[in-house]
């Protein structure tokens, strides 16, 4: 071989080697690609809703407290004072309403509603053994309720998709539930679906005076003894999640939404593109 041939091969080395390295970087880059997680489960759970009624107020659909007051001016008149409550923060959600009527037989009459829906989906985090088709969920909580004088009620509520726990009083008799009400429901959720809770507490009084009070406070977690409790977790409405352990942990990091998936990608592989028509030349 001439000393020019062999030039000749030996420049072509580097080149050859930068294909090479670029064939590299591509396969690379489509495996990175492959990788990346395909969607955010928590960007998918609807935000929470709030219902806030009371006599004498402007009704709001915002957490928080409000109060309305009324005074009926004619004879044997009375006043009347209504309030509701609604919170949620970290798949946590309570609510509260009470009120009372002062006066004679034309009293004003107290009114009051506070409402809290809120959603949850069961999400795998960690690797099973098996395909894994539910996770079973506990739903715990009270709800309080309390009415008295010639016309008074209350209500309180925690509906779930494993059934509801509710309690009620009336001054005038029974109302088909206890006042006051505790329990625990489990339900199998199957991984990645929506599911809808709703809060609620209310009542009411007139004709007379009356006091009443309503409260529910529930709790919802993974079943601490399904065998993959610590590869699931529980994402809640505005992205807080509850662990196996609790209603309570720190806020999850949010995920990347598949536009910023993709656009990491591509800037990614125009990344390498530039490298290899760097190596190429």
């Amino acid at each position: 071989m001439s000393v020019e041939n062999k030039a000749g091969s030996a420049s072509q080395i580097p080149k050859m080697r930068a294909w090479r390295s670029r064939d590299l970087l591509i396969l690379l880059a489509a495996g990175a690609a492959l990788a990346l997680p395909s969607a955010s489960f928590a960007d998918g759970v609807p935000p929470p809703s709030f219902t806030l009624q009371a006599t004498g107020a402007t009704s709001v659909s915002t957490g928080g407290t409000i109060t309305g007051t009324t005074t009926n001016t004619v004879i044997e008149g009375g006043t009347q004072i209504s309030t509701a409550t609604a919170a949620y923060g970290l798949g946590d959600a309570s609510v509260s309403a009470n009120g009372s009527t002062v006066g004679g037989l034309n009293t004003a009459v107290s009114s009051a509603e506070a409402v809290v829906i809120y959603y949850l989906q069961a999400v795998q985090t960690g690797s099973t053994p098996v395909p894994v088709n539910f996770v079973p969920l506990i739903f715990s909580g009270s709800v309080t309720t309390s009415a008295s004088g010639i016309q008074a009620d209350s209500s309180a509520s925690f509906e779930t998709p494993a059934g509801s726990i509710d309690a009620c009083s009336k001054s005038t008799g029974p109302c088909g539930s206890p006042a006051s009400n505790s329990a625990t429901l489990t339900y199998n959720a199957s991984p990645g679906s929506i599911y809808d809770i709703e809060v609620n507490a209310g009542g009411g009084s007139g004709v007379g005076s009356g006091t009443w009070f309503a409260s529910a406070d529930p709790e919802v977690e993974i079943d601490p003894s399904f065998a993959y409790a610590s590869d699931f977790t529980v994402e809640f409405s505005a992205g807080a999640s509850s662990g196996s352990g609790g209603t309570n942990p720190p806020p999850t990091v949010p995920e990347p939404s598949n536009l910023a998936l993709l656009s990491m990608g591509l800037s990614a592989l125009l990344g390498l593109t530039a490298i290899c028509k760097r190596l190429g030349s």
